[in-house]
């Protein structure tokens, strides 16, 4: 294990590359940048916390680490590099920031066992074998507002089982468009519609909600904002389009005088108390 000191500012290039052994990093907020394979084939990597502040993280940077379950990257993250978390293959959840503008190429190579990704809305471009040999994902969320564009070979390998969801106003446009059309026509369905309904409590016009079954669209007067931790403070950010992720936690506000919650029994354990979820 190894803690980096406060104060340092970027993990260079090659920093701890082929460090077998190392299992777990902490990595300090003050860290805004990950160089090029600064954890490539770290096998037995297990964790890796990456701290809001951090912009970029660079190629091959987490290459191998082939004992990785989860990766977590903060919003501030607006450039990952090629190959970045190719051959991650036990990992089976990523967040991919909300501000990324593109996912290059070989980002998730052979991430053999991941099941579920979610495309946030202001990619505009997937590289060639984004998500090649990917074969456990069978759900891809796109959120973008505009068709992203793809290259002409594969981003995903062709599997007839995985399923495209996209607003319902881009499902025609998705089906039409220049690689979409040529690979995965038939995998493009519309984003399903759920609506909150009467089986939660009243919170007022503020609440927390965990969205544990899957993914939600709430009213269009319900606003929903990620909380995330910035030093000593909280910063929300209002996401866009109204749909709440699976796995989720987020806080909602309406104008209304409440807000009445989908759930569903066994979705989460915890107790409401003064308009907090406590668990969550």
């Amino acid at each position: 294990s190894f803690v980096l000191p406060n104060g340092i500012t970027s993990i260079g290039d090659d920093t701890f590359s082929y460090c077998n052994n190392l299992v777990s990093v902490f990595i300090p907020q003050s860290v805004t940048s990950i160089g090029e394979s600064a954890f490539k084939n770290c096998s037995n990597l297990q964790s890796i916390e990456i701290p809001i502040g951090v912009t970029a993280i660079g190629t091959y940077a987490f290459y191998g680490c082939s004992s990785l379950t989860t990766i977590d990257m903060p919003p501030s993250v607006t450039s990952v590099g090629d190959w970045a978390f190719a051959y991650c293959n036990k990992l089976t959840n990523v967040a991919i920031p909300v501000n990324l503008n593109s996912i290059g190429n070989y980002v998730f190579y052979y991430c053999s066992k991941l099941k579920m990704v979610s495309i946030p809305p202001k990619v505009t471009s997937l590289g060639s074998n984004a998500f090649y040999y990917c074969g456990a994902l069978a759900t891809v969320y796109l959120y973008p507002t505009t068709v992203p564009t793809i290259p002409d070979d594969n981003v995903f390998s062709i599997m007839k089982k995985r399923k495209f969801y996209v607003f319902s106003d881009l499902v025609e446009s998705f089906k039409n468009s220049s690689g979409w059309e040529d690979y995965y026509v038939d995998n493009i369905e519309a984003i399903p519609d759920l609506t909150a309904n009467n089986a939660g409590g009243e919170l007022g016009n503020w609440c927390t909600y965990y969205n544990g079954l899957a993914d939600v669209r709430m009213p269009d007067d319900v606003e929903i904002y990620k909380a995330f931790v910035d030093g000593d403070r909280v910063v929300l950010t209002e996401i866009d389009g109204h749909v709440i992720k699976r796995g989720e936690g987020v806080l909602l506000k309406t104008s209304n005088s409440s807000i009445t919650l989908l759930s569903a029994p066994n979705e989460f354990e915890g107790d409401f108390c003064d308009n907090v979820l406590k668990g969550v």
